[in-house]
């Protein structure tokens, strides 16, 4: 309601220059509450999840080029996304993306000197006391997310806080400390966990196992949302 209302006006073009601005700030304000709130509901998983099968990798890929608009340039980024063994998971499609945005906003934040994003899927047999120590799931297949920097690394006296809500190490204003709260809030609501390990000549390795789906996403599924993230969209540039 209240952004609703402050659009309108601010499109009635009633009020001055300094008007105009105060609106903008009542939107921005209006916005960010409504995505704290979304992310609330995500971590509290009183937010319904619209699940379906979908190829993990396929979500990486669609992201790649917002990816490489959030990083600054003194990141590097490296994806692979697997082999022929689809790592196909059932979940809900906006929480993966919020997920691997997480993830990746994360990495970006520990190092601000830039360095290396690695990011990678594949499929995994785990057995029963593994997922019993990292998350308390069963033993099975499961696709994994996993998310490498070179940056500060996860302190281990950290790392049993990291998941908290709210919890961050950053300075303030700099972040609400709900990130991997919601990364660990969808990957317990889709019965899987999250991994924290360090990197091979520092940095940190955040790793998400997702039980694999019983089925893979059919052909026709998969060339309809490649087709999707191309667009059909026409630009006129006059």
């Amino acid at each position: 309601m209240i952004r609703g209302r402050a659009e309108l006006l601010h499109r009635t073009g009633r009020v001055g220059t300094g008007g105009v601005e105060d609106i903008e700030e009542i939107v921005e304000a209006s916005r960010r509450g409504q995505s704290l709130v979304t992310l609330l509901l995500t971590l509290g998983r009183r937010k319904p999840a619209d699940a379906d099968v979908h190829d993990l990798s396929i979500v990486v890929e669609d992201l790649t080029l917002l990816l490489r608009r959030v990083l600054p340039d003194s990141v590097e980024v490296l994806v692979s996304t697997g082999d022929e063994n689809t790592p196909a998971v059932h979940a809900d499609h906006a929480q993966l993306e919020q997920v691997i945005l997480n993830l990746v906003v994360n990495a970006r934040d520990a190092m601000p000197m830039g360095g290396t994003l690695a990011i990678r899927t594949e499929v995994v047999a785990v057995d029963d006391q593994f997922a019993a120590v990292n998350g308390g799931a069963s033993g099975g297949e499961y696709s994994v997310l996993r998310v490498a920097d070179t940056g500060k690394g996860v302190p281990p006296e950290y790392r049993h806080l990291v998941f908290e809500p709210f919890f961050t190490t950053k300075d303030e204003d700099l972040g609400t400390g709900l990130g991997l709260s919601i990364v660990y809030g969808v990957a317990q609501q889709a019965h899987g966990f999250v991994r924290i390990t360090d990197a091979p000549g520092g940095g940190a390795v955040f790793e998400v196992y997702l039980p694999r789906a019983s089925r893979q996403p059919s052909a026709v599924e998969r060339e309809e949302r490649q087709a999707s993230s191309k667009g059909l969209e026409t630009i006129l540039l006059v």
